[in-house]
């Protein structure tokens, strides 16, 4: 618990730099979608009362659209991927390659 804490604070301090244009890198979207349990389209919470929400939509098997919110705090991204695990989403594993 206390390392997924880790995780989330330093992932925050990512999005909450510029809050709705924040650029988060591949490698930091991937330990999100490891530490949400992403599966791909639907809606997954971290923390205490979803203290983290991100949103995944569109997901198509190489690209999805990423919302993550954190309180009044948002930002939206559009990812590319490799389906490493060939399950047809995104999940944890997948390499992430661009993120705009």
């Amino acid at each position: 618990m206390k390392r997924a804490l880790v995780g989330v604070t330093g992932f925050l301090t990512l999005v909450l730099t510029t809050p709705g244009e924040a650029q988060i890198p591949a490698r930091g979207l991937s330990a999100l979608v490891c530490l949400a349990g992403i599966n791909g389209n639907g809606t997954y919470e971290i923390g205490e009362s979803g203290r983290l929400i991100i949103v995944v939509s569109g997901d198509d098997g190489s690209s999805a659209t990423v919302d993550v919110t954190h309180g009044e705090d948002s930002s939206q991204h559009v990812l590319t991927y490799t389906d490493r695990d060939r399950s047809g989403t995104l999940t944890c594993g997948d390499i992430i390659g661009t993120v705009s």
